[in-house]
C-alpha cells in the first residue's frame, strides 16, 4: 500500500527487422522520409519515402522503403 512503480513488458518480437533511430526519420506531408547516401557515392543525398512500423527505444521499424545495406544519413554537411 502506498507504493507506485512502472514496468515495461515485451509484447512482441519482430525478427530481422530493419530499424533506424527516430532522429533519422523526417515526417512531411503525412509521409516519412530518410536521407540515403547515393548509390555510387558521387551525388548528393537521396530522399526516400519509408513506411514506419513499431517505435521502440527511440528507433522505428522500417517496413518498406529500405533494404539491407542502404546507408542512411543522420545529416547532410553543407
Amino acid at each position: 500500500p502506498g507504493l507506485d512503480g512502472e514496468a515495461q513488458m515485451l509484447t512482441e518480437v519482430i525478427k530481422d527487422a530493419l530499424v533506424v533511430p527516430a532522429a533519422f526519420v523526417t515526417p512531411a506531408d503525412n509521409k516519412n522520409y530518410v536521407l540515403l547516401k547515393s548509390g555510387d557515392g558521387s551525388g548528393g543525398p537521396v530522399k526516400r519515402e519509408v513506411e514506419v512500423g513499431e517505435f521502440v527505444d527511440g528507433q522505428y521499424e522500417i517496413k518498406k522503403g529500405l533494404s539491407l545495406g542502404d546507408t542512411v544519413l543522420a545529416s547532410v554537411k553543407k
